[in-house]
């Protein structure tokens, strides 16, 4: 499973990629909308773990940004906020 992390603290995603690595899942990580779109844009992904309240926007805007560009380009990552 690839799963990309997006959040803008970075000690919460220090958490975050901790637990997940050592679940021993594949990821990637971004911390602003435009950056997980950036990435979203080179790899498909299983799921999108985004935190709701974000710099440069919200986890609401990340999902809705990813419906408009990627949807048809391969399976739409499930999005999951948190926080």
């Amino acid at each position: 499973m690839k799963i990309l992390l997006v959040e803008d603290m970075p000690d919460i995603m220090a958490d975050l990629e901790k637990f997940v690595n050592d679940s021993g899942f594949y990821f990637q990580s971004a911390s602003s909308v435009s950056e997980a779109l950036e990435k979203l844009s080179d790899c498909g992904f299983d799921i999108v773990i985004s935190d709701l309240h974000l710099n440069d926007g919200s986890g609401f805007d990340n999902r809705k940004d990813c419906l408009l560009r990627y949807d048809g380009k391969y399976d739409f990552p499930h999005v999951q906020s948190i926080r």
